[in-house]
Order: structure tokens, then C-alpha cells, then sequence
């Protein structure tokens, strides 16, 4: 129906997105604009087309009235377990459709454009949002390495105009439901909250339990004892990774709004405001002593 695609010069940028909390009406707000975005660009190229040889007029004229139709956004939203929702309207968006373990949404421009012209457009973005709990230990290691994410914006065009305003627009809606938990995600701050709380927080358990475990180990030889008390600490600071590990699964980078247990959220607060409290309070009052 088409000629050949043309040949083009392209910016392209891979932007990370920031940690946000989402909700399904700003899933429907975000398809809104992006789809405008897409329909804006991918309409002033069908514009461009000429028809193959062959071709009337007529039937040229409805395949780009259609193709205008036909070439706006798509999303994605993946399940846990293999579930793939396809969404091509702002009103199938709602909590029911999406899949309850909700894996990534991914917000494409050029999927419909490619099926319906046959090729690529010359201005596309792809959003994607990670909403997967952080993988275990045994997938990846906390102190050394940030909790991965796939979230990104991904332009490109040869549109700089369209590409530097659409690249804007998407990050200033994406700040407007920003938190601040990239800092918990991050190897630095693993590390840093690792020899300021997790060491000395290991050290003051230790000393609290000291009368409970004088009695369980004072028949032991000397190195038992001693063995006893740094398996102890061992255990302790396991239990401090834990638990920063167990924030980072319950205020993920990027969440999909009421996706998480209050209940578990008030419960992981209540244990570390509660550990804090006790922790500060002995060192304060050794302290002034």
C-alpha cells in the first residue's frame, strides 16, 4: 500500500525514571497524554506517505485515514505468572484487567504504527514500569550492588523537538508521584546503614541479652563461650539485612498504588521504630551516666 520506509538521522536517549507510586487513574491519565504524544507524531508521518505502485488515489486516502486511526499507543501490563494484557483504549484500563501479580506495564508508540504501515516510525518512545519485588540473596547481593530495575524511558527520533518535549513531560509527571526510597535501593546506603545501625545495633543486642546467655553458656570452656557470642553478633546482623531487605520488598522503587499490605507496611514501621527507640535509648543513657 506503502512505499519504501525512509531513511532518517535519529536522537535517541535512555532515561532512568524515578522511584514513584502510581495509581490506576494515573495509568489512565499517563495513556491519555502519551497517547496524544503518539498520534501527534505518528499522524504527521502518515501524512508523508506515498502510495505504492499501483494504488489508486482513493484507496491510498482510506488507508491513511485508517492508519491514523489505527497507529496510537499500546500497553502492556505482564503477570507473575505469565500473563500478557494487551490494551489499546484509556477506558479497558482498570484494576480488574490488570493481572494481580503485576510483573511491568510497558507504554509502546510504534507497535501499531509498525503493523498497520509495515515498518518503523521515524519518532517512538517505550515507557516501562518495574514493578517486581526485589530477587532474593541468592540472585543478587544488596551490599554490593543496587536493587535492580528495568523501569526506563527509552526516545528516539528525528524530531528533537518532539523528542526533548515528550522526554520532559514524561518526567515531570512521573516527579509528581515521586518518593523518596531510592536512597533504601541503593548499594551506598545498604552499606552506610550497615557500619552506622546494623554493627553497633548487632553489638548493643548482644549486651542486652548478655544475663540470658551468661546462663545458657557458663559451663562452657572458655571458646565455646567465646564462639557462642560471635555467632550471636553473626546472627544479629543477618537479621539487620533482613530487615532492610524487607523494607526494600515492602516501598519498592516503582508500585502500583494499594499493590501492598498496610498491615505488613504498619507492622515492619512499628518493629523498626520500636528497635530504634530501645537502641537510642540505652545509648543515651549510658551516656549521661
Amino acid at each position: 500500500m506503502t512505499g519504501p520506509a525512509p531513511a532518517s538521522q535519529s536522537l535517541s536517549r535512555t532515561i532512568e525514571i524515578p522511584a514513584c507510586v502510581l495509581s490506576v487513574d494515573d495509568l489512565r491519565k499517563l495513556f491519555l497524554d502519551l497517547d496524544a504524544y503518539t498520534r501527534e507524531v505518528t499522524g504527521a508521518q502518515i501524512d508523508t506517505l506515498q502510495p505504492a505502485p499501483g494504488v489508486t488515489l482513493g484507496d491510498f486516502t482510506r488507508f491513511k485515514s485508517q492508519a491514523k486511526a489505527e497507529a496510537g499507543l499500546t500497553m502492556y501490563a505482564h503477570g507473575r505468572d505469565g500473563e500478557l494484557v494487551t490494551l489499546h483504549g484509556v477506558d479497558t484500563i482498570t484494576r480488574e484487567i490488570l493481572p494481580d501479580a503485576l510483573v511491568n506495564i510497558t507504554f509502546d508508540s510504534a507497535a501499531r504504527f509498525r503493523a498497520t504501515v509495515g515498518y518503523e516510525p521515524l519518532n517512538k518512545f517505550s515507557l516501562i514500569l518495574d514493578f517486581r519485588e526485589p530477587p532474593s540473596f541468592a540472585y543478587y547481593n544488596p551490599w554490593d550492588q543496587p536493587t535492580p530495575s528495568l523501569s526506563n524511558f527509552m526516545i528516539s527520533g528525528n524530531d528533537r523537538t518532539w523528542v526533548g518535549g515528550v522526554s520532559e513531560k514524561v518526567l515531570s509527571f512521573l516527579r509528581g508521584r515521586k518518593r523518596r526510597r531510592l536512597w533504601l535501593h541503593g548499594a551506598t546506603a545498604f552499606n552506610f546503614l550497615n557500619w552506622l545501625i546494623g554493627l553497633p545495633a548487632s553489638f548493643w543486642l548482644i549486651y542486652r541479652l548478655d544475663n540470658v546467655t551468661t546462663r545458657l553458656v557458663s559451663g562452657l570452656p572458655p571458646v565455646i563461650r567465646s564462639a557462642f557470642y560471635i555467632y550471636l553478633f553473626l546472627v544479629a546482623l543477618f537479621a539487620f539485612r533482613v530487615l532492610i531487605y524487607f523494607l526494600r520488598r515492602v516501598f519498592p522503587l516503582t508500585e502500583l498504588e494499594g499493590s501492598r499490605s498496610k498491615a505488613v507496611r504498619a507492622t515492619g514501621y512499628t518493629i523498626v521504630v520500636g528497635l530504634l527507640s530501645a537502641f537510642i535509648y540505652d545509648v543515651l543513657k549510658a551516656a549521661f551516666k
